[in-house]
């Protein structure tokens, strides 16, 4: 193949030729380039002049990305113009980068991002200089975009505090979405001494107006400000709402177009404002108590569509979608396990009357998974003393878990309760 040596050479972009190369290195790592191009079939000259002059005839180019299996120069032309608008919008000054993540014991780290393009001094080679301040260290490093649209910043502080973050872009979006996305799903590993785990971290573009500095927010309020269409929208409360959400999955999907796509009901960082609402149902023994719970739920349902901006389609509970007490005697079991599936909804209520006692109610299975994923709760109670002894023994706890609130209600004036003003800050704001 050694003709193709005196065929004239096409100038490669020497951005391809460098992700070519490190592809090569890792592939056939400790061996010559000219023991590099008898393997995969190529004259030393074919093979010297694209890697080192960034030359060669595009057919050539793309049987030794196969050789080596990499993506094509077609491939890689094809992927340029999106690999371009996401370097421009990282590097673009219309706002500031900030990230937010969780400590060990889910406290809420802020840190700033810096993107810059910089030279390497030896090769004058270009590439994206990442600075991440956050309140304990500076750390500095490097962000690598692929061509699979995955993207890799790798930072350090010193040699024994390293951190690198992966994620992944969506393929076959609109130019816009490139052009404009505004948080990144980041999952981070980290090393610090002998210390190393993984986490989820979110990076979000703020405008330049935003008055960030780096701090660990802990024995703090996060309230939620509201949107004219009562959404919260401030971005430390969406970003903890998403955190703890989606940190304790033992698996994430990374999805950065989700994360991105703007909902028709609810904000962005998928924060979808929807409330479940749990109460007893196959209990009940009479249609007294059926009207009653189901009369005080629509009354609760009522203040949050009104005050609270919940749209109906939002708010689960299991008792509403029954007719009648006689329904509930034909045991329409798929109603339960329909409404049971919100069970992990933005916000939840739990209803407990005196006289569900210790019954073994599914309804308590549901407050203990939300105090297990650590998912906000209020939970009213007609009389604590009748709850499980386990139920019981947290709401008396001074050290119950963040965010679950147990309070002495009667069920039929937990509307009224949820109507007045100081209500807010158990149904829109997280404790830290």
């Amino acid at each position: 193949m050694n003709s193709e040596d005196s065929i004239s050479k096409n100038k490669i972009d020497p951005a391809y030729v460098r992700l070519l190369k490190s592809k090569i290195n890792q592939t056939f790592a400790g061996i010559t380039q000219k023991q590099i191009a008898d393997i995969l079939g190529f004259g030393p000259t074919t093979f010297h002049n694209l890697i080192n002059n960034n030359k060669g005839v595009i057919r050539t180019v793309n049987e030794i990305a196969r050789g080596c299996e990499f993506y094509t120069y077609d491939e890689f032309l094809d992927k340029k113009p999106i690999l371009n608008l996401i370097k421009k919008r990282l590097l673009e000054d219309d706002g500031i980068w900030v990230s937010y993540c969780f400590d060990r014991r889910r406290r809420l780290y802020e840190s700033l991002w810096r993107f810059k393009e910089t030279q390497r001094p030896q090769t004058n080679e270009s590439f994206i200089e990442v600075t991440r301040d956050s309140s304990e260290f500076q750390y500095k490093g490097e962000l690598t975009l692929d061509l699979d649209l995955s993207l890799t910043v790798s930072t350090l502080y010193n040699s024994s505090h390293k951190i690198e973050y992966k994620t992944a872009f969506p393929t076959k979006k609109n130019e816009s979405f490139y052009r404009e996305f505004q948080f990144l799903n980041l999952e981070a590993f980290v090393s610090r001494r002998k210390l190393f785990f993984s986490t989820l971290e979110v990076l979000i573009k703020l405008p330049n107006t935003s008055n960030i500095t780096p701090k660990k927010i802990q024995y703090a309020i996060i309230k939620a400000q509201m949107g004219l269409d009562g959404i919260p929208n401030n971005y430390t409360y969406l970003a903890f709402n998403f955190l703890t959400r989606n940190v304790s999955k033992s698996r994430r999907l990374i999805d950065n177009f989700s994360i991105n796509e703007k909902k028709e009901n609810g904000s962005y960082l998928n924060y979808k404002h929807d409330i479940f609402i749990s109460c007893p149902v196959g209990y009940i023994e009479n249609k007294v108590e059926f009207d009653a719970i189901k009369d005080s739920v629509s009354q609760i349902i009522k203040v949050l569509e009104d005050k609270y901006g919940f749209k109906k389609k939002n708010i689960h509970c299991e008792i509403i979608k029954y007719k009648d007490f006689e329904s509930v005697q034909r045991d329409d079991r798929h109603l339960f396990f329909e409404s049971r599936k919100y069970i992990d909804s933005t916000h939840y209520l739990a209803l407990v009357p005196k006289n569900l006692g210790r019954h073994s109610s599914g309804m308590y299975m549901e407050i203990y998974f939300r105090i297990l994923r650590k998912l906000p709760a209020i939970i009213f109670m007609e009389d604590r003393h009748f709850l499980p002894s386990l139920l019981h023994g947290l709401s008396e706890s001074p050290d119950r878990p963040i965010n679950i609130t147990f309070k002495d209600y009667e069920i039929s004036k937990v509307a009224n309760y949820i109507n007045a003003d100081v209500t807010t800050e158990y149904l829109f704001q997280f404790s830290l």
